[in-house]
């Protein structure tokens, strides 16, 4: 096949493994193409690999440091690559050279073709086969599913992995092969899509970019994922800023990690967060929901016996409960709202809606139902806690509270 049937075939919709080992078979070298974060996504098989190095990095699935490092060296930025000319890189733990061109689309690298010598050299054919190559399979790849995806950088490429497979010792090994560094304290930040409103990936994308400070950004199910230093973290840009209004019905704030593998189990955490905060909510739900906020919420529901959490409800909770329904009164919800704006008469009336007499009078009546002591710390200690409790046992049985 030659260069114009090439042409000819991704157009027509070739898949790209197909179009690989033609290119190779044209070339007559072993060819690998990988995304810009160097993960390798097709290579030829009519064509072996015969370098020992490239046949353990196909086989893992990314190229090794070595060669990032050698091609970073040659290339500083290499997400500004503006043209598809190919340049050379030789890698002292290799035992082949290899010739590298870019893929380009619309002006944007979104990956590499590589070729490799297979010990019989490099020659100006190839010099001008390759950038035929790099149009080639920029055509493939826009017509192959997850093609959104090559416009990430390096990290981005490695956390969508990562959140797909969760393999946490492939991803160390393909943070320590790209030179990515994983920040020692990091937030995992969620970004709740907008029910029913399609929007661009790309601008979304962009918006979130400004906001993570470049940190990594991905999709995933009906949300966006993003890993942040816990440095960068600033809830008032978070909270303050009108593009993320419109895209994002509520953004999750997750516990501070300081390892990879404790990922997983944060963005988990930060995603009940969110629904926890919207089932428990009275008023309208907070756009920015702190998983350390309802971190007490999450200990409750590591408690599987529910008798126990009922045992230790504060026994005014009961007395309460019982004369509101008798009475068709509000006196438990009068001192949820006291107890949580710290014993303000003022605070809990406006909540309340009610005037400064009328909630007076109704903590006076508690007190004589109960014998509540609020300026005891141990009596105020257990009524939030039993607050948490109620929220918890409110939600619907078999779903989890956080």
């Amino acid at each position: 096949m030659d260069i114009l049937s090439l042409y000819q075939s991704a157009l027509g919709g070739m898949p790209l493994d197909e179009l690989v080992d033609e290119m190779a078979l044209l070339a007559r070298r072993s060819i690998v193409i990988t995304d810009t974060g160097f993960q390798v996504l097709s290579y030829s098989k009519k064509v072996s690999i015969t370098d020992s190095l490239w046949q353990r990095n196909v086989s893992r699935g990314f190229c090794s440091y070595e060669f990032v490092k050698e091609v970073k060296k040659l290339v500083p930025d290499l997400s500004h690559h503006e043209t598809t000319a190919p340049f050379p890189v030789h890698c002292g733990q290799s035992e082949e050279n290899k010739l590298v061109s870019a893929i380009l689309h619309e002006g944007i690298c979104i990956g590499y073709v590589l070729l490799l010598d297979n010990l019989k050299g490099l020659s100006d054919d190839h010099f001008f086969l390759l950038p035929h190559f790099s149009l080639i399979t920029a055509f493939a790849l826009r017509q192959a599913p997850g093609f959104d995806r090559l416009f990430g950088n390096v990290a981005e490429s490695i956390l969508q992995e990562y959140l797909e497979t969760g393999d946490t010792d492939h991803a160390l090994q393909r943070l320590a092969a790209s030179g990515v560094t994983f920040p020692e304290k990091c937030r995992c930040l969620i970004f709740l899509s907008r029910p029913d409103e399609v929007v661009d990936e790309g601008y979304v994308k962009r918006v979130l970019h400004k906001v993570s400070c470049g940190y990594p950004v991905c999709p995933k199910d009906d949300h966006y994922v993003c890993i942040l230093p816990e440095e960068n973290y600033d809830e008032k840009v978070l909270q303050n800023n009108e593009d993320l209004k419109k895209l994002f019905s509520q953004i999750g704030a997750g516990p501070v990690i300081t390892d990879l593998k404790d990922m997983p189990r944060a963005l988990k955490l930060t995603l009940r967060t969110c629904r926890f905060c919207a089932r428990i909510s009275q008023d309208e739900a907070p756009y920015l929901c702190r998983y350390e906020e309802f971190a007490f919420s999450h200990l409750i529901n590591e408690c599987q016996d529910a008798k126990l959490l009922d045992d230790n409800l504060h026994p005014a909770i009961s007395i309460l409960k019982n004369h509101d329904r008798e009475k068709n009164t509000s006196l438990l919800d009068t001192l949820r709202a006291f107890i949580e704006r710290n014993l303000s008469i003022a605070d809990a009336s406006e909540a309340l809606f009610i005037h400064r007499n009328t909630m007076n009078y109704r903590l006076q009546r508690i007190r004589e139902l109960t014998n509540i002591d609020w300026n005891s710390y141990e009596d105020r200690f257990r009524l939030e806690c039993s607050f948490h409790i109620m929220d918890a046992m409110a939600l619907a049985p078999g779903q989890s509270p956080i």
